[in-house]
């Protein structure tokens, strides 16, 4: 019988654990560090909701800011006239997996199937290509990365979670958690979907707070593929670079920006991070 618990665990933590420690650990040149630029990533999870999804781009249109909705696709079904004023209101559209199912628990085939049809039904519903991907809870198993890969997808996790999904989370520590931790490049995360119907009143209260407290620092909320493009920009601006004043004859050090190959963002700080070698 403990052989048997042994076996168990052992696949367990070949087809979840370890996979997943290797996504985070992909992640490590990405954690509390520095930020690009002044903008945020605003990314709410698990909709489309048909009451609160409005009700959020209603927020983000008064305030003249983007944000990516990472879709729950068989919400997206059920509701593809929301889905068409998140895309008509110039936000962007990512991919959260078919069924919100956790990947630890999937098939191999179930994962493929998850992916696929996710980004194929949002595609379907959008008529613009879906980039972003976020695991449900960003859980990864030993196929996920493959398939998301294959898919031409950028996972996308975060790295300021607003814990408005939280039991009766109050608006007072939603706003508190994301002042106190937003910086430059942060991938801030809340949530649109029916499963946290009993949080949004709190979120609709915070939102606005949190967005007229963000502007007023300077930082500009966007999609994320706008952050990771900029990312991508300055990396090409700066990286390897070797800067001179040619009017002193002084070298400067040179800039590197890191970013993560193909994942950004988690449960820490901002996403990207600047470095003067100096």
């Amino acid at each position: 019988m403990e052989l048997f618990e042994g076996l168990i665990l052992a696949l367990l933590a070949v087809w979840a654990l370890l996979p997943d420690l290797w996504n985070r650990w992909r992640s490590r040149d990405v954690l509390r560090k520095g930020g690009v630029g002044n903008r945020v990533a605003l990314t709410f999870d698990d909709g489309p909701d048909p009451v609160y999804t409005p009700l959020i781009l209603d927020i983000l249109a008064q305030w003249g800011v983007s944000a990516t909705f990472f879709m729950v696709a068989e919400n997206a079904r059920r509701y593809p006239g929301v889905v068409k004023q998140v895309v008509a209101r110039g936000h962007e559209v990512g991919s959260h997996g078919m069924h919100h199912s956790p990947p630890w628990f999937l098939s191999p085939k179930r994962s493929r199937l998850e992916i696929q049809e996710s980004i194929a039904t949002l595609q379907g519903l959008t008529g613009v290509p879906v980039r972003c991907f976020r695991p449900p809870w960003g859980m990864s198993n030993l196929v996920s990365h493959y398939w998301m890969r294959k898919s031409d997808q950028k996972v996308v996790l975060w790295s300021l979670d607003s814990l408005d999904w939280f039991f009766m989370t109050p608006a007072k520590v939603i706003i508190k958690k994301v002042s106190r931790w937003v910086r430059p490049g942060s991938i801030i995360l809340f949530h649109d979907g029916p499963g946290v119907r009993r949080n949004a009143a709190a979120l609709a209260e915070a939102l606005p707070q949190l967005l007229e407290s963000m502007l007023e620092q300077g930082l500009v909320p966007v999609t994320v593929s706008e952050l990771m493009d900029e990312g991508e920009r300055m990396r090409k601006i700066y990286e390897c670079r070797e800067c001179r004043d040619e009017s002193v004859g002084n070298r400067q050090a040179p800039i590197v920006l890191h970013c993560s190959n193909y994942q950004y963002g988690f449960m820490g700080g901002p996403a990207f991070s600047a470095t003067d070698p100096s």
